[in-house]
């Protein structure tokens, strides 16, 4: 009888050994076999179905999906059919569209987001399911999505996208880095835990492990430096997110709770976020040639770029 105490890893079915706490109820656990790394418990999630949208929100997004294209757009061919799994406001299949003359496919769960994209002509839904299964893809894109998954839900998503892929089709994902340099040095300091939203961290050979499972074909795993907009920056503003965190969480319960009070207390989370990103804009400047000095010495960046290929015959 396995002993209580003891976790297994969701990848690999070997044992998971913890690394540390992050606070009196949540810790981090990492694979001895996989260097898979997953929180435990992992029952607390964010609803991004209701997520706000602003203007500094969309110039985040759009850059993002502009250095996403730059650094992909050799292996985009031409009219070819893509689809991109929490796709945001879809300007990366904007970009598809316009640049490839591809046809395209977002899925965000994102109320405002999935709106925003379908009135700029993007097709965009909430769920693989409502696209029509006689649809199959040359390219399927998924960045910085399965950190926020639950690992049991990142075995069921692999599964079901390699099974939309067509033949030699293509599986594109970004994700952190389960053995970034950074992670092992900073451990519960380390922004791309950033907890509550991220879940479960991927590693080289947890990666390879799932592609066997699902009969693709690793064309490339790297470990890259992360775009400027979405660089995982250690700063005293990080930390300070990391203590007021447990507020946060109990203010958003109160607004659940408490209905009439929501626009004003949802008005205030707001102008805190804009505050925070102001203030985190500011450090980066001065502390981002530090860290990129930090990146060059090292063979474990923050973010794993994964390209596969569905094998022929499945």
């Amino acid at each position: 009888m396995l002993n209580k105490n003891i976790h297994k890893c969701n990848i690999c079915d070997n044992i998971l050994e913890k690394i540390f706490n992050y606070n009196d109820e949540h810790s981090y656990y990492r694979c001895q076999y996989c260097n898979f790394v997953k929180r435990i418990p992992g029952d607390l999630y964010v609803d991004y179905s209701n997520e706000y949208m602003s203007e500094e929100l969309l110039n985040k997004s759009l850059v993002l999906a502009k250095n996403y294209y730059k650094r992909l757009n050799k292996i985009i061919k031409n009219d070819s059919v893509c689809l991109e799994i929490g796709g945001s406001f879809g300007f990366f299949c904007k970009l598809l569209k316009e640049k490839n003359n591809c046809i395209v496919y977002n899925v965000e769960s994102s109320i405002l987001a999935t709106e925003y994209a379908n009135k700029n002509k993007i097709n965009t839904v909430s769920k693989i399911e409502e696209i029509d299964s006689n649809i199959s893809f040359d390219n399927i894109f998924s960045f910085h999505v399965l950190e926020h998954l639950p690992p049991d839900d990142i075995n069921s998503l692999i599964s079901n996208l390699i099974s939309r892929l067509k033949k030699g089709g293509l599986l594109i994902l970004f994700t952190p880095n389960a053995e970034s340099f950074k992670l092992k040095l900073f451990r519960k300091g380390y922004p791309w835990l950033a907890f509550p939203e991220h879940v479960s961290f991927l590693s080289r050979k947890s990666i390879e492990i799932l592609f066997a499972k699902n009969n693709v074909e690793i064309i490339k795993i790297t470990s890259e430096i992360p775009s400027y907009y979405h660089y995982p920056l250690i700063s005293f503003v990080s930390i300070m997110r990391r203590i007021i965190l447990p507020r946060k969480l109990s203010e958003i319960s109160q607004i659940k709770n408490n209905p009439r009070k929501k626009k004003f207390k949802t008005h205030i989370i707001s102008s805190a976020k804009t505050l925070y990103h102001s203030i985190l804009f500011i450090e980066r400047l001065c502390l981002l040639p530090f860290y990129y000095l930090l990146e060059l010495f090292s063979t474990n960046k923050d973010e794993l770029v994964i390209i596969g290929r569905k094998k022929p015959g499945y």
